[in-house]
């Protein structure tokens, strides 16, 4: 079973990994459990009983659908404490349809909600997932003005790692330079310095920056 959040629609990536951030600041430890899932792992979801959806109907087939479960040492799906209605209502936020709102509640399943609740939508416009998935590719979205070695001011916060995780800094026109970028897949891809070749402080969006 794949956990690999790149095997995921880009806006789930984006999605899924500002949820972990706010997770973080509310005390709430997440991790994912399964991403994409082909034929052959959804059919094994299936005899196992862990799915009652055949390949493609299951929108993880399709990778706009991701599970968590609790990170923090605990047991995994341990829900005494309504951890994982507090991980929702953040997720439901966000705009991603939770799956403890379904009528046979999955508390540990996320998904966009931009095809409605079933693979219905999808099926119809696009037949198949990798149709689908061919969509998904794009020109490399790197912003022009942005380039490893300039000089910029920071507004907002930075992070420790990326995908928003890690902790945050919050910046108010600080003076720092360009020293990493860590490609389109991460929220906060640009790495920053106080000095030209210093030691990276943290990481930040491209709307944060302005080039000086």
């Amino acid at each position: 079973m794949s956990r690999d959040l790149k095997l995921l629609h880009p806006s789930l990536q984006e999605k899924f990994a500002e949820l972990k951030r706010r997770c973080t600041l509310n005390g709430l430890a997440i991790k994912n459990t399964s991403t994409y899932r082909d034929r052959a792992e959804q059919e094994d979801c299936v005899a196992r009983g862990t799915s009652r959806l055949h390949y493609p109907d299951s929108l993880h087939n399709w990778g706009a659908a991701v599970d968590f479960c609790r990170n923090d040492g605990k047991d995994a799906y341990d829900d005494s404490d309504g951890f994982f209605g507090r991980v929702g209502r953040l997720a439901e936020s966000l705009g991603l349809i939770w799956g403890g709102s379904f009528s046979r509640p999955d508390k540990p399943h996320l998904q966009m909600a931009d095809w409605g609740k079933t693979a219905g939508d999808l099926k119809a416009k696009y037949q198949t997932p990798q149709a689908f998935m061919e969509t998904w590719k794009k020109e490399d979205t790197t912003p022009s003005h942005l380039k490893v070695g300039m000089k910029v001011k920071v507004n907002g916060s930075i992070y420790g790692n990326g995908d928003g995780s890690g902790g945050n800094i919050q910046k108010k026109n600080a003076v720092m330079y360009i020293v990493d970028d860590a490609g389109e897949n991460y929220p906060y891809r640009y790495g920053v310095a106080k000095a030209k070749n210093g030691k990276r402080q943290g990481w930040a969006a491209a709307d944060r920056l302005t080039v000086i």
